[in-house]
């Protein structure tokens, strides 16, 4: 199970747990949930999580207009 980020050099290692845990949200799997639960355990990122999906419904119900 996931225990530790370690980021390469010049990333910063919240940046990395908050991709991490968005790439691992539909992952059911013990691993894939194990990524989205140290993040929110280390970094409390569930709120960042929530607003970019809200984001994400609310842009969607509004296209951009083209040019």
């Amino acid at each position: 199970m996931a225990a530790e980020f370690m980021p390469v050099a010049g990333v910063d290692v919240r940046e990395l747990a908050e991709a991490a845990q968005f790439a691992s949200l539909a992952d059911e799997t013990p691993e894939g949930r194990s990524i989205v639960v140290l993040a929110k355990r280390q970094f409390d990122l569930r709120d960042v999580i929530s607003a970019r999906a809200t984001m994400a419904r609310r842009s969607s119900r509004f296209p951009r207009r083209p040019g």
